[in-house]
Order: C-alpha cells, then structure tokens, then sequence
C-alpha cells in the first residue's frame, strides 16, 4: 500500500504528463496550422514572382529600345511621322533628288566634274538639304529618343553613289529602309 504522499505523488505526476501531453498536442495542432498558412503564403509569393519575373522582363527590354533609341519615331503613340519620312532618288551620276512625304520635292545637281572632291561637296550639300528639310522630325526624333527611317532608290549602275548617299543618311541618324 502506499503512503499518502506517494500516491499524491502518482496523481500529481500523472496529472502532470496529461497536462503536457495536452500542451504538446495543442502546440502541434498550432504548429502545423502556422505551417499550412506559411506554405499557402509561399506558394503565393511564387506566383507573384513568377508574374513579376515576367513583368520585368518586358519592361527591361521596353527600356533597353529607349534607352538605344532604337524605336522608330513612326511607332511611338500620337506621332506625326510617317514610317518612312522620304526618298532619296539617284536619277543620274549628277542629279540626286528628295522626295518627302511633305509633297515638295527638291533636286541637287552634282557638278559635271567627276572628282572626288565635287562628289563629297554635293553629299554635304545633300547632307544640309536633309537637315534643313526634315528639321521638326530630327528634333522630334531628339526630344522622343527615336530615330527616323528614309528610303534610297538608285536608278544608276554606281553604287558608290548609294553607298554615299547611305552614309550621309547614317551620319545624321536616318535609318536606310528598302522595303515597300
């Protein structure tokens, strides 16, 4: 038989382990409820980065054509250009003409010597009447960060004057475009 002290001793300690075994139960029912919720949080914050991933891809690349310039003035919203803002038109070794989507067409005649020195005279020449000539579309380009596209059509066999007038368009930033 035991003493009085030890059996409250036994109901003391087995109470005791009941309380625990309730306390852990109930620690690991809340456990596990705060793994669900954090895992169900996870998985959200995967697709959000998933989306967001994706988002900043296309706006990367969105920046990256505006920060080279290398959107066509034609493609921005609400503008005036067209998509190819003119012609250069080689008739004959002498005679360069530029038609513009404006309507007004203008001719440069090459002087008859055929000296390199008169050739480069004419494209600066040439090089001028374009500035002049499109000088709201080369600010509008310059203030928009986008470039302007010109068509060159040669109906001379030289195609030294195509690569010239090429590189007159070039060097003020106009992009040679062929296609209809």
């Amino acid at each position: 038989m035991r003493s009085r002290g030890g059996s409250a001793l036994y109901f003391s300690l087995a109470e005791f382990v009941w309380i625990l075994f309730f306390l852990a139960a109930g620690a690991l029912t809340l456990g596990y409820k705060e793994y669900k919720s954090m895992e169900s949080e996870h998985s959200a914050l995967k697709e959000n980065h998933a989306s967001l991933s994706a988002n900043y891809l296309i706006v990367k690349a969105r920046l990256d054509e505006l920060e080279n310039g290398v959107v066509p003035c034609w493609k921005r919203p609400d503008s005036p250009i067209p998509p190819v803002i003119g012609e250069i038109i080689i008739e004959s070794p002498r005679l360069i003409r530029i038609s513009s989507y404006k309507g007004k067409d203008q001719s440069l005649v090459i002087s008859s010597g055929e000296s390199e020195g008169s050739q480069q005279a004419a494209f600066n020449t040439l090089r001028q009447m374009l500035r002049s000539r499109y000088k709201e579309e080369f600010d509008t380009a310059g203030d928009e960060n986008c470039y302007l596209r010109m068509r060159i059509l040669n109906q001379t066999e030289r195609y030294s004057l195509y690569q010239q007038s090429a590189a007159v368009l070039k060097s003020l930033g106009i992009v040679v475009v062929q296609e209809d």
